[in-house]
């Protein structure tokens, strides 16, 4: 009796964190995600801002000379939130800049952030943008890269599990409302981009609902722990399956698992997410609802979307802005952006690159070579 009283008592505590975590989050904070969750006019407009305006960052780099234009479309877009937040930062009696800060302290260094939380801030902002810029052409490889049984192609939502997901993020800690961000914003889409190879190279692109933004994140199969700064992050194929490991470097917070499966001959992808915690609550505790959580994704045809492709072409080389090279992977691309499907070139002997990635919560993550300590 003594030992399951113990379990019992675990198990409240863990519980019991987001609670605690809730508490951590600055009162300014926490009633902006509340606002976010009633606030679509928001939502959509700033999207709508993002991909008016997102063929002005083609081909550009966070690692690069940031342009003044730039800086200016940025001051335009927080122009636009304050305009939209007016009523809300009215009550408040604080600026645009003051919440972004607010979450930035709360969820600066968190794996539950979202991208569009984060685009009051300009650096955020800017990664976003050169990530949507370049998703048309990131979008086409993947179709040209997708095959049976391989893991490229654009995959949509197909089976959603809000309890599920609920159960999954209180078990890691994650504050009440932000939590129903999660669930209001899941994730809808998954593009994955594979260069095949001794060492395979996958570039994920992952879009979310009702506006809450895109993400991008590129990863290295050989087992190497890379980390920069904020985030360490080791890939692997292990039985065919894509294994992703991700921990915050400070070494504070739970360690996320990642594992892509491709299923049902090809046509499905199965997304487990898997909280591999280091206490006595995960060892005497066998809880799948709280501790994993799976999301299924179905495969899109080449045909279902060359023409939605072409059209959104159309619509961005209308929009007068130039044409720019978009930056791969490798360097920029030769010429303006096309959508024509074409398979990814890998290198003349495929490896690992020698640095870790930049990692951005919605840019393009690229490898810069460092010095071993």
């Amino acid at each position: 009796d003594g030992f399951f009283a113990c379990c019992s008592q675990i198990r409240c505590a863990q519980m019991k964190d987001s609670d605690t975590r809730e508490s951590e989050m600055s009162t300014l904070a926490r009633e902006f995600c509340a606002f976010m969750v009633r606030a679509s006019g928001l939502q959509s407009k700033l999207e709508a801002f993002m991909e008016e305006k997102c063929n002005n960052f083609k081909g550009g780099s966070l690692l690069e000379e940031q342009k003044l234009e730039w800086t200016l479309l940025h001051k335009e877009y927080l122009e636009l939130a304050e305009r939209e937040m007016e009523e809300f930062l009215q009550e408040k009696n604080t600026r645009a800049e003051n919440v972004a800060e607010a979450l930035r302290e709360a969820l600066g260094n968190s794996l539950w952030s979202l991208p569009l939380l984060q685009s009051l801030e300009y650096e955020s902002f800017a990664a976003q943008m050169i990530t949507r810029a370049s998703a048309l052409q990131l979008q086409s490889e993947a179709l040209a890269s997708g095959g049976s049984g391989s893991f490229g192609g654009i995959w949509k939502l197909e089976q959603s599990a809000p309890r599920n997901l609920e159960r999954f993020l209180k078990a890691q800690g994650v504050p009440w409302i932000l939590r129903r961000l999660h669930i209001f914003a899941e994730i809808r889409e998954v593009c994955v981009v594979e260069i095949p190879g001794t060492v395979p190279i996958f570039t994920i692109l992952q879009l979310r609902d009702h506006g809450f933004g895109v993400s991008e994140e590129q990863v290295v199969a050989d087992g190497v722990e890379r980390c920069d700064g904020k985030f360490s992050t080791k890939a692997w194929l292990l039985d065919g399956e894509l294994h992703v490991l991700t921990k915050p470097s400070d070494g504070l917070g739970n360690v996320l698992q990642t594992c892509y499966t491709v299923a049902n001959g090809g046509r499905s992808l199965l997304v487990r997410r898997s909280a591999l915690e280091r206490t006595l609550l995960h060892t005497l505790i066998a809880d799948d609802a709280s501790w994993s959580i799976t999301q299924h994704f179905q495969r899109c045809e080449s045909t279902q979307l060359e023409g939605n492709l072409k059209a959104s072409a159309v619509n961005q080389n209308c929009s007068g802005a130039a044409s720019v090279p978009v930056q791969g992977l490798y360097g920029p691309y030769q010429g303006p952006a096309t959508v024509t499907p074409r398979v990814p070139t890998p290198p003349l002997m495929p490896c690992a690159p020698t640095g870790p990635p930049t990692r951005q919560p919605v840019a393009r993550r690229r490898f810069r070579p460092v010095t071993p300590a």
